[in-house]
């Protein structure tokens, strides 16, 4: 099974123990390299703000996404778990 089938199946099913590992850690070398994550391997609200194409309420969007995902103490997992909160607007 690829990895959208996964996320696809996670998201229908409702959970992600059926991600295997190292999809979970890709996604979090994706936002390593992307820059997004902070000194704690979590989201980096302030990066985002900085950007300045986004509108403003995204910064309320990537904070409560934070907010909810924060207590996932493994990186890869937390990494993961970013991907179905809501998508950003642009301008």
């Amino acid at each position: 099974m690829d990895l959208y089938a996964k996320i696809d199946q996670a998201k229908t099913e409702g959970h992600f123990e059926n991600i295997e590992m190292n999809y979970m850690c890709y996604v979090h070398c994706a936002a390593a390299e992307l820059e997004i994550l902070d000194a704690n391997e979590q989201l980096d609200i302030e990066v985002f703000k900085q950007m300045e194409h986004l509108q403003e309420e995204n910064a309320e969007v990537i904070e409560e996404c934070h907010r909810v995902i924060s207590q996932v103490e493994d990186k890869c997992a937390y990494a993961f778990q970013m991907l179905p909160c809501p998508p950003l607007t642009t301008t």
